[in-house]
């Protein structure tokens, strides 16, 4: 099974795949691990298991171009705006009285 496996790894590499992409640097990684049997066969059972579990799972809910939710943000306020409001306070405060 493990022999298999990798054996079908190896096929369904990219013929220009480069050194750093992912099927490869998987590839490589099943390649050295036939040295511990064992260990081998322990994580392609793992990796079965969670494609299993993975074929269970319910779709994702959708994402934006950036990944992430989108939420709402408030409008920017504007220094105008600002300036207004301060005015406005200002005219409707009472005067304070000066200390005799």
């Amino acid at each position: 099974l493990a022999s298999l496996t990798i054996v079908k790894a190896v096929e369904a590499l990219p013929a220009a795949a480069g050194r750093y992409h992912a099927g490869t640097v998987a590839t490589r990684t099943l390649q050295a691990m036939q040295a511990v049997p064992n260990y081998l066969r322990a994580q392609l059972e793992r990796l079965e298991c969670l494609a299993a579990m993975e074929a269970l799972a319910p779709p994702a809910a959708p994402e934006n171009a950036t990944g992430l939710q989108s939420r709402k943000r408030r409008p920017k306020t504007r220094k105008s705006q600002v300036r207004a409001a301060a005015v406005s306070k200002s005219k409707h405060a009472k005067p304070t009285q000066a200390a005799s």
